[in-house]
C-alpha cells in the first residue's frame, strides 16, 4: 500500500510517526508539503498530483494534515492556506483512486473553524460553549469580563487571548484595526485542566487532562507548553465524544471538552487534523499512527469486499 501524508510542517511529529508506521507495516509512505500539490484541469479531467509529477493516483491513501503555514516573503510572515485545496481534494475522493482520511467530513461539513463549530454544536444540540461574532469585533460585547477572544481559524493555542477588563479590550481592538482576521468572543470558565479525547472511526483511542505550565497560567495546550496526564474516559464523556465525531462524519478526531461550574461537560473545538505527541506520551500503550493506517486498511478492504447480504434483492421483495 501506497500513503502519502500531505502537510504544512515536514518535521512536525505526528507525519513523522505516521511515516514510521507505515514503513514498519511494510508500505510505502511519502511526505509532502502542500506547496507541492498541483491541480491540473485539461479536457474536463481531473488530477491532483505532486510537482505535476506524481499523480494522487498512484496512492492508496491520503493523509492530510493542517492547509494553513506561514512562510516569510519580503522579511514579513505571510499566512497561507491550502484548505480550500483540501476541500477539492476531498470533493474529487469518489470518482478517484486513492481514499482520503476524513474525505466525508471535508466533503460535507463546513465546521472548520471556531465560529462555525460552535455553530453547527448548537444545531445538533451538543454541549458547546457561549460564543458571540461580529464582523466588526468592536461592534459586539461580551456578556461578562473575564471573556476569551480567539481568531476563528488558529491551532496551538496561538490567536487566543484573555481580556479581564474594558481597557484591555479597547487595547486589543485597537492594536487589531488593520488585521484581517475575524474574532469571536467567548464565555471564560474558571478551570484548571481541560480534556482532550481521541476518536477514531466510532472507537475512543483514549484522553488526557491538559493543564498549563504554572499556577498562573491558563491555556493548556501541549504544544504551548501545557503538561498531559492520562485521563480515563466515563460514559458521559464518549457518548458526547462518539455523537460529536458522528455528527461531523469525521473518521479521525481530537476533541477538546472543559467542565463548567455544574460539571458538565462541554465542547471547546474539534480537530480533524489532531497532533497525538502529547497524548501518546502519556496513553503509552496506544500507537496512534498504527492505529490509524490499520483504520484505513480495514475500511478499503471493507468497500472492496463487502459482506454478502442475508437475503438476495429478489427475496426481499417478494
Amino acid at each position: 500500500m501506497k500513503f502519502c501524508i500531505i502537510v504544512s510542517e515536514l518535521d512536525a511529529h505526528a507525519p513523522l510517526r505516521i511515516k514510521e508506521e507505515v514503513e514498519k507495516g511494510g508500505h510505502s509512505g511519502t511526505i509532502a508539503h502542500w506547496e507541492e500539490v498541483v491541480l491540473d484541469i485539461k479536457d474536463g479531467k481531473i488530477n491532483f498530483s505532486l510537482n505535476g509529477e506524481t499523480s494522487f493516483n498512484e496512492f492508496d491513501f491520503i493523509i492530510p494534515r493542517s492547509g494553513r503555514c506561514w512562510k516569510e516573503e519580503g522579511g514579513e510572515k505571510i499566512l497561507k492556506d491550502y484548505t480550500f485545496l483540501l476541500r477539492l481534494v476531498a470533493q474529487n475522493e469518489p470518482f478517484a483512486e486513492y481514499s482520503l482520511l476524513n474525505a466525508d467530513y471535508y466533503r460535507n461539513s463546513s465546521a472548520t473553524d471556531k465560529l462555525t463549530q460552535q455553530f453547527f454544536f448548537a444545531l445538533n444540540n451538543l454541549p458547546g460553549i457561549d460564543t458571540i461574532f461580529s464582523g466588526e469585533i468592536k461592534q459586539v460585547s461580551a456578556r461578562e469580563f473575564p471573556f476569551i477572544i480567539k481568531t476563528i481559524q488558529g491551532s496551538k493555542g496561538e490567536g487566543v487571548e484573555k481580556i479581564e477588563n474594558k481597557e484591555q479590550e479597547l487595547s486589543f481592538v485597537s492594536n487589531q484595526e488593520n488585521n484581517s482576521k475575524f474574532f469571536i468572543k467567548q464565555k471564560y470558565y474558571k478551570i484548571d485542566s481541560d480534556y482532550r479525547v481521541l476518536v477514531l472511526g466510532e472507537k475512543i483511542l483514549g484522553g488526557i487532562r491538559r493543564m498549563p505550565e504554572n499556577k498562573d497560567g491558563w491555556k493548556t495546550n501541549f504544544s504551548a507548553g501545557g503538561m498531559v496526564e492520562k485521563y480515563e474516559i466515563n460514559p458521559e464523556l464518549e457518548e458526547i465524544a462518539i455523537k460529536t465525531a458522528k455528527a461531523l462524519k469525521m473518521d479521525y478526531v481530537g476533541i477538546d471538552f472543559l467542565k463548567d461550574s455544574d460539571g458538565a461537560f462541554r465542547i471547546i473545538e474539534t480537530n480533524a487534523l489532531a497532533q497525538f505527541e502529547g497524548f501518546e506520551s502519556v496513553n503509552k500503550e496506544v500507537n496512534v499512527a498504527k492505529e490509524i493506517i490499520d483504520f484505513l486498511i480495514e475500511r478499503r478492504v471493507f468497500r472492496s469486499n463487502p459482506p454478502t447480504p442475508l437475503l438476495k434483492r429478489e427475496e426481499i421483495t417478494k
